[in-house]
């Protein structure tokens, strides 16, 4: 990276604003890791051959910047689009000397006469703004030598174009009247609009020479009525100017009167550039020459629209601007000429911009071309298959091409020898970007950005080859380059794609949202109303049947739109609803068009170098003035109803705005439960829901109907989850394993579906296409494990300190498996038979607290006196350690939901059965979306499991925030955030912290901060930190969110005269709005000499009320708005006291008593009064438990405080819950406003909440009589004893023996004559028998029974072992005697060659008792009985060597 943080590249190249701003300070252009130089494309050197993985901030720069580069340079990043901006021409064998720095040679004689100088008749005088670089105001005139020497370049190609292509089809279509038809139908498509159009025959009927069509395009009809002139960016017809892309052709009248070209002078600014490159003004004069060409078409056509000839021949049009292309649906000239003469529309780089600050210039780095038409737009369309898929296809350009046609080489040798085709342009790359599917016509509201691919079976011409294949070859070495340099790119981009940060443009359109409160007006509430519906699309939000606030799915049926389209989606839409319930309450209004507040000359004059006749001048009077009524004219815009279900009741917008905040939450707890949690994001979130809830609650005074401070801006990139994990590509790639997509997908394609991305994998392709190839040389707990089934209670670090401190003894923990257990101090020296100035030596500290050793922990457990635990500990747990706990192995089943862990293992729901088996089905892992998809609330899920919480999921050190960016508190507007279910927020030394997640792991105590919440602790916290102070500090930077700043007053229309300030705003400081910022402090600050003379510009405005003269300035840099933007600065806030209260009767008081109607979801606010005011403690009672001295007040809800304690904490400590004044009756002639007072507030649907016990241990059976129970250790040693011999031998278990088989065997056996072996398994078969019937006659007493059946499996064991015995006589014997005489055998026997033979023997024996032999047929050896052969076989083990990896039993 380069060591300085100014762009370089956006001096060259025309960049114009970067939004969301880098950290580095670069462009979005600039490319990093590695950097190139500007001018000469390459690679800055030195650099590493493999480049150190980024940081997160500086990933996040890396892959927000390649993505905005993707959609502005037609599918390529920076560093591949250098590769084809290298400025080369088209060659030819033996011509490449001849086409080199070749400029086009001007020929004004030759020129069509509409190109001729004297028809630039208006002069342009371009404004000084931010839209130009120039000083002062400029005159662009094309009789100006300068500005005429780089414009007649431009008209050359122009004219050169024109001419070839009257070669073509098209213009022969055009400028022929007999090839063009009328036609009856559907405009626009879709709408009940019928009538003609005029469009060109498919192909021409009739062909002339191109010189007569050069006579018919110098007909003094046409040249009589076309007029050139320049431009700014201003567009015609919009709100504010805002930027036309090229040019623009205007007619005065469609019959008769001029018409006047408008066209852009940013091209022309290019080429009078002196740091814009070659390449880039060779580009900018291709640019400006199409524009002349797409302009003339579109007065070709309105001079066709305006012939009486065509009119009584073809009829009347619908639409009298436009005549369609052939064979097209859409109706544009220009870019039609463009489709048939280039192959596509000309663009280039247009800046993205805002209407505030537009670039520059027109320097692209490299061009492109876009398929037309543009099914995007389906305006002015007929016929048009709307519910085909919109894709946008475009192909990138290597400079080769804008090269070659502002080369005179190009057109005199390759133009002359291969014709009109020429002009074609070189298709090597393509991309495609998807802007909606399954049957939406209509786009998506965020495009997908793909990378661009070489274009299969492309194959150029025979003068480009050469020039294309080298350019194809260095792309594809860039990119093999880079995959090496940065090997870590495919992990952190796969992540990156994975979370909300990937998605460029609401990123974008949330950093414009920077305009301060005090200066907003009812345009930027209608912007801010657009990008709510932008970002919530395709939802909207409405009232159901009861009242209550939801979102629903626009017509069209958009729903499958919702389960295709990005899934972090969900977060934006959170954003939109938070951004919904910030925009000021209205009735439905319609704002008039407008003028300008001040009266603004006319940019355009007549040519005062021009002799014209007195009605020519009259002619282009009357259109100049058209041209500047329209530029300047503020059309009319319509402001939608919001917030404001019934304008009498304010309490019913409260409810509706916090409704809102209530969606918001919804989607964003949706968003966590489909996709991946980057760290810091959920923080931020609540903290912008809090502060607009508390925004809300405190505007009371306005009716709850002010436009809120939204200052919600995405954190900065973790590159972690929130729990500490760094995803990889198959993460990615399994995010797409889903059986439910599309088959003909891999998962790759389909995660990048999901995500609205593209498969790191795959992009940017690495495969060389095939014209280029030619002529290359090529912690575990341990087993068995037993886990306790009994409740313990389970405490945080925080919770540990203050039940130490209830109980007055110190704690100790022991580690126990999974767990860690909670000791009382006096309870283990007693087990270990200690004193407790002996323990030290047995324990250590840790971060939970002390904790036993390994030593000390065996010792507890051997002792003779045990050690009752009095809890456990909640963990700070990291992935893989939940990801362990699945229930298998011994462990523990653990589940997570959010950043809570709980522990399942033993539990079983008693409401809904099917609960716990929800909750498994994730083991280890997070079962949200399943609950979410059966209708289950979080939060109830977590309050119900909360007895059974063992741990968190780590969270990742966040970023400390700038100072610029966080908020700013009252010491009013921080007691708001006293509670951990509101945010709790505490301030020290002026700075406050969100400290909700944090106090659950203070080691001080969650009491002491809970108490304390919503004010400044700066006292106690010196008190209790006097040594570590700043090492306390330095580690709560990263949750510091704004600053504590001063209150002051100042008099509104009461008799409170004497509590406001003497002086609101000090000699040093300005006032904006309610805000008061220090200049004092900017000039003792370390940013002042990155701001040198913005304080001596602010000196006129020294201790005043700047607000009216910020909303007077007209530009984003005007030393007041600069200084409006430095937050950091602002050291007070002013109030204007003496608003009158509205007023509460003691009848209306007692209904806000703060009970719950569960029947119809209904929350009564809980109001009390003391000293004759109200007070608001609705938050109070819902979640002040914690704090002891609210519970006192439940008695007095709804009525006045009777306990003087009471009474004075109300006067102390709650002045801002005020919220009306207690009347005995309401007087409507003094002022005091009267309110409908309704405590009722509509809340969410209540879940029931599950009922969770322990399962019951599940008793053994006692053995039976005959059964022996060893020990456990004796049990487990033989289970693994067991599992060890069965995956070091494979079993193999003989089949059957067919019966043909066993009888050839005893004729076999029979020959031999062994009658021994028969007999002695008949005595032997007696003598069992014997045995079997004495032990039948013992087993008759009961007390000797076990013994007998003891006796009889031993006797069965040794008639086991002696049946394998004689098996083993047998088998020998048999292989002996048929080793010794073979003769014996029958024919169909197989013999036994030698002896290495025996084991191919034995499978062939074995093949043929299972039937797969023919010799199953063959006679057994005689002297064999059948009855020892059936023992033989049941007792006959076969074994086989096996020499593969150990396997299981089957």
């Amino acid at each position: 990276m380069p060591d300085s943080s100014e762009s370089c590249w956006e001096r060259y190249y025309g960049v114009g604003e970067t939004r969301p701003l880098r950290q580095n300070g670069l462009s979005w252009m600039d490319p990093i890791f590695p950097s190139l130089d500007p001018q000469t494309l390459e690679i800055i050197e030195p650099h590493s051959d493999i480049i150190p993985q980024p940081s997160p901030p500086e990933l996040d720069d890396l892959l927000l910047s390649e993505r905005q580069q993707l959609s502005s340079l037609s599918g390529l990043r920076t560093w591949e689009a250098a590769v084809l901006a290298k400025t080369e021409a088209y060659t030819a064998t033996g011509e490449r000397q001849a086409m080199n720095s070749n400029e086009i040679q001007v020929d004004e004689s030759s020129w069509l006469p509409v190109w001729s100088r004297d028809r630039w008749m208006i002069d342009f005088i371009a404004p000084p703004s931010s839209s130009t670089n120039w000083s002062g105001s400029r005159l662009w005139s094309a009789h100006d030598p300068i500005i005429w020497g780089v414009l007649k370049k431009a008209i050359q190609i122009a004219d050169n174009i024109v001419r070839k292509s009257l070669e073509g089809d098209w213009l022969q279509s055009l400028l022929i009247p007999e090839n063009l038809e009328s036609h009856e139908t559907t405009l626009l498509s879709g709408s009940s609009k019928v009538g003609k159009i005029w469009r060109m025959k498919s192909s021409p009927i009739i062909r002339k020479p191109a010189k007569e069509l050069i006579k018919l395009l110098s007909s003094p009809s046409l040249l009589n009525r076309i007029f050139w002139t320049f431009n700014d960016k201003t567009t015609l017809n919009s709100y504010q100017p805002d930027g036309i892309i090229k040019g623009l052709t205007a007619p005065y009248d469609l019959s008769e009167g001029p018409i006047t070209v408008f066209v852009n002078i940013s091209g022309i600014k290019t080429l009078l550039d002196a740091n814009a490159t070659q390449s880039s003004k060779s580009a900018a004069l291709v640019c400006l020459a199409d524009t002349l060409v797409h302009e003339l078409m579109h007065v070709i056509g309105f001079q066709n629209l305006s012939s009486e000839v065509l009119l009584q021949k073809l009829g009347v049009p619908l639409h009298g601007f436009e005549i369609f292309g052939p064979q097209e649906h859409q109706c544009e000239l220009g870019w039609s000429f463009e489709q048939h003469a280039f192959g596509g529309t000309v663009f280039g780089l247009i800046p993205k911009r805002d209407r505030n600050l537009l670039s520059i210039n027109y320097a692209p780095l490299i061009l492109s071309i876009n398929r037309f038409p543009h099914v995007s737009d389906p305006t002015l369309t007929y016929d048009f298959l709307l519910d085909s898929p919109t894709i946008k296809t475009s192909w990138p350009l290597p400079s080769l091409w804008h090269t070659s046609l502002s080369s005179e080489a190009f057109w005199t040798q390759i133009v002359s020898k291969y014709g009109y085709s020429s002009l074609k342009a070189p298709k090597m790359l393509e991309v495609t970007r998807e802007n909606g599917n399954r049957g939406f016509y209509q786009p998506w509201v965020w495009t997908i950005e793909k990378s661009a691919w070489f274009k299969q079976g492309f194959v150029p011409q025979n003068f480009q080859a050469d020039e294309l294949r080298m350019s194809a070859r260095s792309l594809h070495s860039r990119r093999l380059k880079y995959q090496r340099m940065r090997p870590w790119f495919k992990d952190t981009f796969a992540m990156w794609q994975m979370t909300p940060y990937s998605q460029v443009d609401p990123r974008h359109r949330l950093s414009c949202l920077t305009i301060p409160l005090a200066r907003r007006n009812q345009r930027d509430e209608f912007d801010t109303d657009c990008l709510v519906n932008v970002l919530i699309h395709p939802l909207y939000v409405d009232y159901n049947q009861y009242g209550v606030l939801e979102y629903g799915v626009f017509p069209r049926n958009f729903q499958a739109r919702i389960h295709d389209e990005n899934k972090t989606q969900w977060f934006w839409r959170a954003i939109g609803f938070l951004l919904l319930a910030s925009l000021p309450a209205r009735a439905e209004e319609v704002v008039p068009a407008k003028q300008p507040k001040r009266l603004l000359s006319n940019p355009w004059t007549i040519s005062q170098s021009l002799p014209l006749s007195q009605s020519t001048k009259d002619a282009i009077q009357t259109q100049i003035k058209t041209a500047c009524a329209e530029r300047w004219f503020y059309p009319p815009f319509k402001l939608v109803r919001r917030h404001m279900q019934d304008p009498n009741d304010p309490y019913l917008a409260r409810s509706d705005r916090h409704s809102n905040i209530d969606l918001a939450e919804t989607a964003f707890n949706t968003y966590t439960s489909l996709c991946i949690e980057p760290a810091g994001l959920r923080d931020a979130f609540e903290a912008e829901c809090s502060s607009l809830r508390a925004q809300l609650d405190a505007d009371f005074a306005n009716g709850y109907t002010s436009w809120l401070d939204f200052r919600f801006q995405v954190p900065q990139y973790p590159g972690q989850t929130y729990d500490g994990r760094a995803l990889s590509l198959l993460d990615f790639h399994r995010s797409g394993a889903n059986p439910g997509n599309s088959t003909d997908k891999d998962s790759g394609d389909r995660a990048a579906e999901i995500f609205h991305g593209e498969d790191p994998a795959k992009h940017p392709s690495l495969d060389l296409p095939a014209f280029a190839k030619a002529g290359i040389v090529t912690v575990p707990s341990k087993q068995g494990e037993s886990h306790q089934r009994y409740q313990l209670p389970y405490y945080t670090v925080a919770e540990l300190y203050d039940h130490a401190k209830v109980l007055g003894d110190e704690l100790i923990l022991v580690e126990n498996g999974h767990h860690l257990d909670v000791h009382k101090c006096s309870a283990i020296c007693r087990s270990l038979e200690l004193d407790e100035d002996e323990l030290p030596e047995f324990t250590k500290p840790a971060f939970y607290g002390t904790q036993l050793t390994d030593y000390g922990v065996e010792c507890l457990y051997e002792a003779d006196i045990l050690s009752l635990p009095l809890g456990r500990v909640v963990r700070i747990l990291r992935e893989d350690d939940i990801a362990q706990c699945d229930g298998t192995g011994g462990d523990p089943l653990w589940i997570r939901i959010h950043n809570s862990v709980f522990d399942i293992t033993h539990l079983k729901c008693l409401s809904e059965p099917g609960l716990r088996r929800l909750l498994a089905s994730n083991p280890g892992g997070d079962p949200s979306l399943e609950l979410l998809q059966d209708g289950y609330s979080l939060d109830e899920i977590k309050k119900s499991l909360a007895p059974w919480r063992v741990g968190m999921v780590a969270k990742t050190p966040g970023v400390v925030a700038d100072k610029h960016s966080v908020r700013t508190f009252t010491p009013r507007s921080l007691r708001r955030h006293e509670f951990r279910e509101t945010g709790l927020y505490v301030a020290i030394e002026n700075k406050v912290y969100n400290i909700t997640d944090y106090a659950e792991t203070h080691p001080g105590g969650l009491q002491c901060l809970v108490e304390n919440g919503g004010r400044d602790i700066t006292d106690l916290f010196n008190k209790y930190h006097q040594t570590n102070r700043n090492r306390v500090l330095k580690s709560l930077q990263e949750l510091y969110i704004g600053n504590l700043i001063e209150q002051r007053q100042e008099y509104a229309d009461d008799d409170v005269e004497s509590l406001v300030n003497d002086r609101p705003v000090l000699p040093h400081e300005i006032r904006f709005g309610r805000e008061v910022f220090s200049v004092e402090a900017l000039k003792d600050s370390e940013e002042h000499e990155k701001f040198p003379d913005l304080a001596d510009s602010l000196s006129p405005y020294l201790g005043l009320d700047a607000t009216e003269a910020l909303q007077a300035e007209e530009y984003d840099d005007g030393p007041l708005m600069r200084f409006a933007c430095l937050r950091g600065y602002i050291v007070a806030t002013v109030e204007e006291i003496g608003y009158s209260l509205p007023e509460i009767e003691p009848e209306e008081l007692r209904m806000f008593d703060g009970h719950t109607d569960e029947g119809r979801d209904i929350q009564y606010d809980a109001f009390v009064a003391s000293d004759g005011f109200a007070y608001d403690l609705t938050a109070a009672t819902l979640y002040g438990s914690c704090n002891p001295i609210y519970s006192k007040f439940k008695p007095f809800l709804g009525g006045i405080v009777g306990d003087e304690e009471l009474r004075t904490y109300l006067d102390t400590h709650c002045e801002n819950l005020i919220c009306a004044v207690l009347v005995q009756e309401k007087n409507e002639e003094d002022g005091r406003r009267i309110v409908n007072w309704d405590p009722r507030k509509k809340v969410a649907p209540r879940y029931k909440m599950p009922i969770w016990a322990n399962r019951p241990r599940k008793v053994p059976k006692p053995p039976a009589e005959d059964e022996i129970a060893p020990h456990i250790d004796t049990i487990e040693k033989a289970k693994e004893v067991a599992r060890e011999e069965q995956s070091e031998k494979k079993e193999v278990y003989e089949p059957t023996s067919t019966a043909t088989f066993l009888q050839n065997m005893i004729n076999q056996l029979d020959e031999v004559n062994q009658p021994s072996f028969a007999m002695e398994l008949e005595e032997e078969e007696s003598r069992i028998s014997c045995n079997r019937n004495t032990k039948g006659k013992e087993s008759e007493s009961k007390a000797s029974s076990s013994k007998t059946r003891q006796l009889s499996r031993l006797e069965a064991d040794l008639r086991r072992r002696k049946d394998e015995k004689i098996m083993r006589e047998i088998a020998r014997t048999w292989q002996e005697v048929i080793a010794s005489d073979e003769s014996t055998l029958p024919a169909a026997y197989p013999p036994q060659n030698s002896a290495k033979d025996t084991v191919g023997s034995a499978l062939q024996e074995k093949q043929s008792e299972a039937g797969e032999c023919s010799a199953q047929q063959d006679a057994a050896p005689p002297g064999m009985s059948r009855r020892a052969l059936e023992v033989i076989k049941k007792r006959k083990p076969v074994f086989e060597i096996d020499e593969g990896p150990p396997r299981k039993r089957r």
